[in-house]
């Protein structure tokens, strides 16, 4: 079990003890302090952790206790995604039909190529909610979630919205890779190496377990884009 210093020293990455201490309302030092013991959780005001939690995109009960998940809940903007009864329900002037792919890898010259194969099933996005995750209509596939390892995020069969133009790792997020001839759907986490954490998020460990990727293996990585927006059982 790691420690709370540890576990906001995880969190934090590569960004600086100063860029946390800015957003809690302390300074750099006060940072290196929790990280590295010398000031116990149970002296920092409560208020501190939660403002903590959210610059690390986390949840208070993650640095305190390290339950949960680290990268907490996702939170995906849903301005103007809306229902339709039908096909004439749907607006051109404020909406855009997206075609749903089966997304696969195939070997390109030295790297992974993501393939979209187009299915029969079409969705219909509000231009609002594009313009709210700052994406056009090329940066945006919908495709099939396939398999277990992301269960209770993602489920089998699941639609996710990736967006193509998002493609820098950003801590606990969910992304779609491709690597070891595969298209996955993944949580990941940057380390210092620097290397890669690859991150199911299926409690299954014996199945499911966390791989990391360093040296020469990073560069036959593809990194497709950032998952925004899942229809079905699982939960962003």
């Amino acid at each position: 079990m790691t420690t709370f210093g540890e576990r906001v020293r995880q969190r934090r990455g590569d960004r600086s003890q100063e860029w946390l201490g800015k957003a809690v309302g302390r300074t750099r030092a006060a940072i290196s302090f929790w990280e590295n013991g010398t000031t116990a959780a149970a002296n920092i005001a409560y208020e501190e952790i939660v403002k903590a939690a959210e610059a690390l995109e986390t949840t208070p009960e993650y640095l305190l206790t390290g339950k949960g998940h680290p990268g907490g809940t996702i939170k995906i903007t849903g301005a103007g995604v809306r229902g339709m009864d039908d096909e004439s329900d749907f607006d051109e002037r404020t909406g855009v039909t997206f075609p749903v792919y089966d997304m696969d890898v195939s070997a390109g010259p030295g790297i992974p190529i993501a393939e979209f194969v187009e299915t029969r099933k079409k969705l219909h996005f509000h231009r609002s909610w594009m313009k709210a995750i700052g994406a056009k209509e090329e940066d945006l596939k919908i495709v099939k979630v396939r398999g277990e390892s992301m269960q209770p995020t993602l489920y089998d069969d699941d639609d996710i919205v990736i967006h193509l133009g998002l493609t820098r790792i950003r801590d606990g997020k969910v992304f779609a890779v491709a690597y070891a001839g595969e298209a996955r759907v993944k949580r990941l986490y940057q380390m210092a190496g620097p290397k890669l954490r690859v991150v199911s998020d299926n409690p299954d460990k014996v199945r499911y377990p966390d791989e990391i990727i360093e040296g020469e293996a990073l560069n036959e990585i593809l990194i497709i884009g950032q998952v925004m927006h899942k229809m079905g059982r699982g939960g962003l």
